[in-house]
């Protein structure tokens, strides 16, 4: 929802999973599998970006949202045991890069 709304006059919102070799805060021993959301939205500033992940913390009016999606899907990465990387530039868009550990499969 965030990625559309970042998208008021239209735009695109790209989803992308691929398998990811072992780096970065998972760890040099573990695979894990990359799920990109990509938006062409209107992006971030570094104050926001800082602080997206914080329960509460909103940019929309207060009829518009309650800051708790980002800090929710945060909390569930992190409990499995993965990592958020999230890069976003003023006028060129957002890119989230959520990395989840591989597990076996369900028996």
């Amino acid at each position: 929802m965030n990625a559309r709304d970042a998208m008021p006059q239209g735009g695109t919102i790209t989803l992308r999973v691929s398998e990811a070799s072992p780096s970065g805060e998972l760890g040099a021993s573990r695979d894990h599998l990359l799920l990109e959301v990509i938006d062409t939205g209107v992006g971030m500033d570094a104050a926001t970006r800082a602080r997206i992940f914080e329960p509460f913390f909103t940019t929309k009016l207060r009829d518009q949202g309650t800051g708790l999606g980002l800090s929710i899907v945060y909390q569930i990465v992190s409990d499995c045991g993965g990592a958020i990387e999230v890069d976003s530039e003023l006028d060129k868009g957002t890119t989230l890069r959520i990395h989840l550990p591989r597990v076996a499969a369900p028996r």
